[in-house]
């Protein structure tokens, strides 16, 4: 297991390997560029993998 940051994780690509990360275990922190969506992210993405890093 590893500590991924994943820039432009709240939609698109970005989103998809944070999923993947979190999938496979790792630690993800999240960063957004638009503030209103990275909550929607992070529940999205803690409720795959409960390792995710705020």
């Amino acid at each position: 297991m590893t500590t991924s940051i994943i820039v432009g994780g709240s939609s698109g690509l970005g989103r998809a390997v944070a999923q993947r990360f979190a999938d496979r275990g790792d630690t993800v922190l999240i960063s957004s560029r638009t503030t209103a969506r990275a909550p929607q992210a992070e529940d999205r993405t803690r409720l795959a993998a409960p390792r995710l890093g705020s």
